[in-house]
């Protein structure tokens, strides 16, 4: 069966998309449109905190002195795993944006060929780690660990109530091979 000839429309959407999707600059301006989201949600985050130490203390307070415990104030939502959501999905498009640098001539063909992304740029399950490996980026172990904690917000923590999968919900198997729980940033803060 002869190819459908592609109409004058499809075409030229074809084209917009193909300038648009290699484009890095347009990721690096969606990465910094997440980084000011993101932004928007720190004095909240800071908020939160903050009555969360002065909920600790003051319970502290009360069992050393023996009193009954007080009621904890109200912090409001945990938006913790939404900005860090946001910081992955920006780190993302950053890294996308190198691999974008390297490797144009080569996604050029492969949407010219599919019409859609390349499947490098569509296939990191937003795993951070992967983009890093790919790109060959020198990384300490402190920015891996940081990496895979960031990346579990994009995976599921800033998105649903559960992980996808059960055994997701369990730690996570570090540089060391140990695993660690990861789904608080606590040093990072």
């Amino acid at each position: 069966m002869p190819k459908k000839q592609m109409s004058n429309t499809e075409f030229h959407y074809r084209i917009q998309y193909l300038e648009q999707a290699l484009d890095w600059r347009l990721w690096v301006k969606s990465a910094d449109d997440l980084l000011a989201a993101a932004e928007e949600l720190e004095p909240s985050i800071k908020r939160y905190w903050s009555i969360a130490k002065e909920n600790l203390v003051a319970e502290r307070e009360d069992v050393r002195e023996g009193r009954r415990r007080r009621p904890w104030k109200e912090q409001g939502p945990y938006l913790q795993a939404i900005y860090s959501m946001l910081v992955a999905y920006a780190i993302e498009n950053l890294y996308k944006a190198s691999l974008i640098l390297q490797n144009k001539k080569q996604y050029e063909q492969e949407i010219q060929q599919k019409g859609g992304l390349p499947s490098e740029l569509r296939t990191s399950r937003h795993n951070l780690l992967d983009l890093v490996n790919k790109l060959n980026f020198n990384i300490d172990k402190d920015g891996k660990n940081l990496l895979l904690r960031i990346s579990r917000h994009s995976y599921w923590q800033g998105r649903y109530p559960v992980p996808i999968k059960a055994k997701d919900l369990n730690s996570v198997e570090m540089h060391d091979g140990i695993p660690h729980f990861v789904a608080f940033l606590g040093i990072y803060l």
